[in-house]
């Protein structure tokens, strides 16, 4: 997944004055979510790790509508199956010899999907070989959507969870 799909996260060190500004006054491509936090990671790595553990849960995605608009992410609806196809050259630049979807000095981020809910559980897979094989399964939100739709979803994800009732548990 990290291959394909960053996170239109603010940055680290952002205030809740920057973040209500970027909100009420959003540029057109618009990050929401906040920062990685990285000490998460261990629990959520320790957690997936037990021996009855079987899958991450679900990794809610969003093909971002520059992509789609640009030809990056093609999308062939086939009635019930959509299939997704990514122009991977489209994507990659070549910096210091070396060709990146990802630029950390400029922040610029060219994979063609967001991680709308899941970023903590997708790093926590990233650099675990055990971790990495697990089935993972993805929602995509329906093409066409906004900016702002995926961060609707990415806030009533965020502020409407609950924790698992007793009898879901098991």
């Amino acid at each position: 997944i990290d291959a394909l799909a960053g996170v239109p996260a603010f940055h680290p060190g952002i205030t809740n004055v920057e973040a209500a500004a970027l909100a009420l006054h959003p540029p057109e491509i618009i990050s929401y979510q906040r920062a990685l936090i990285a000490e998460r990671i261990p629990g959520i790595k320790s957690e997936f790790s037990r021996n009855d553990f079987s899958h991450t849960g679900i990794i809610t995605l969003h093909v971002p509508p520059e992509h789609l608009d640009s030809g990056v992410v093609q999308a062939t609806d086939e009635g019930s199956i959509v299939e997704l196809t990514i122009d991977l050259k489209a994507i990659l630049k070549q910096v210091d010899g070396e060709y990146v979807d990802n630029e950390s000095v400029s922040r610029i981020d060219r994979r063609p999907l967001h991680v709308v809910d899941g970023q903590h559980r997708k790093v926590s897979c990233e650099d675990d070989v055990f971790l990495q094989n697990f089935p993972v399964f993805i929602n995509i939100l329906p093409l066409g959507s906004t900016y702002a739709e995926a961060a609707q979803l990415f806030t009533e994800l965020n502020v409407t969870a609950e924790p698992l009732r007793p009898l879901h548990q098991l």
